[in-house]
């Protein structure tokens, strides 16, 4: 019973931590990369903490963070024709990532 409990704490002091680096951004933790993605968070716990989560713990940690998934659209669909264009020319598409929530 000891050793549960210990490890329920350690669990708990690592998903603290873990949700502490969330609000830093990735470069701040001294990774190379613009924002969070699950296997790059997957990977700094696998580092930082010597822990291995699954894809669907990560991201219900993520979320519990206060983060919230965010993906490129194939375009914009509220704009004219001509700022369509004008958009499409500058998209790149990217991985899905995680950014703060900012909604209420």
């Amino acid at each position: 019973m000891t050793i549960h409990v210990k490890a329920e704490q350690q669990n708990s002091l690592v998903n603290d931590q873990f949700v502490e680096a969330l609000h830093e951004s990735p470069e701040e933790v001294g990774l190379d990369a613009p924002a969070w993605s699950v296997p790059l968070a997957r990977h700094y716990l696998a580092e930082e903490f010597d822990v291995e989560y699954c894809e669907r713990h990560v991201r219900r940690l993520m979320s519990e963070a206060g983060l919230s998934w965010k993906t490129a659209r194939p375009e914009y669909y509220k704009s004219d024709e001509r700022a369509q264009e004008a958009w499409q020319e500058g998209f790149k598409k990217s991985a899905t990532t995680w950014t703060t929530n900012t909604r209420s």
